[in-house]
């Protein structure tokens, strides 16, 4: 059985716990809370409401990567940010890049971690790798950025 568990604390948090009871979702969310987080409410989820959970979620988090990704997040207001997010909301064709780039990215990854051991890589170096693959003019380009990758290994 699936429990959305809700609550307050340094924010507000919606987890999807598997659990065989609420008490024993209220259990398993306690482990990860601070003394000054409380929770809200525990709701039972059917299968299907947990997927639609699970979309919304991946959805969001694709929005916000793409957002990181395209503006400098230690400079920008809460009210820019805000307005970005809700031109990205409104605009189909705005989500739809987010989610091709993000899409990109994850291909990179899985092409990257066949040439180079990207599980020895710091994080800096995979996001540089990355981030040069992606801005490569050439396929020419592409592969000598590949290579560097594989040789640094």
């Amino acid at each position: 059985m699936y429990y959305l568990v809700s609550g307050t604390g340094d924010g507000s948090f919606e987890w999807v716990i598997e659990a065989d009871s609420e008490e024993s979702a209220k259990q398993n969310a306690m482990k990860d809370l601070s003394a000054d987080d409380k929770i809200t409410s525990i709701k039972a989820l059917s299968i299907e409401e947990s997927i639609e959970l699970g979309y919304k979620e991946l959805s969001n988090e694709i929005k916000r990567y793409y957002l990181e990704s395209h503006y400098d997040m230690k400079t920008i207001t809460v009210r820019e940010y805000a307005q970005i997010e809700k031109q990205l909301k409104e605009n189909s064709d705005g989500y739809y890049k987010a989610l091709k780039e993000f899409n990109e990215k994850l291909r990179l990854i899985r092409l990257l971690n066949r040439v180079a051991d990207i599980d020895e890589m710091k994080l800096g170096e995979l996001k540089h790798y990355l981030n040069l693959l992606t801005q490569a003019k050439t396929e020419e380009e592409f592969n000598k950025i590949l290579n560097n990758a594989k040789e640094s290994k």
